[in-house]
């Protein structure tokens, strides 16, 4: 099962990193994350400097986590489970 991880940030570089590392620690290895960075820019930094094709980062325009978490949806590639 491949899952797309979205996970919206907007100036929390140090709780982000730890967030991907426990992403990158889990023994499945079928996901993406789609790191959505909503206006402060460190998350993109962080996203990239992982250097983990599974990781890829998104800007958002700073309009909040809902509309974060929509541009992260549009992006992903996982499938849905029912």
């Amino acid at each position: 099962m491949f899952a797309s991880v979205i996970v919206p940030t907007r100036a929390r570089p140090e709780k982000l990193a730890r967030a991907l590392a426990s992403l990158l620690a889990q023994e499945c290895e079928d996901w993406e994350a789609l790191v959505v960075d909503d206006g402060a820019g460190e998350g993109i930094e962080v996203a990239r400097g992982l250097g983990d094709a599974r990781v890829s980062a998104i800007a958002s325009p700073g309009e909040g986590q809902v509309d974060a978490r929509a541009a992260g949806i549009r992006r992903a590639g996982g499938r849905l489970a029912r």
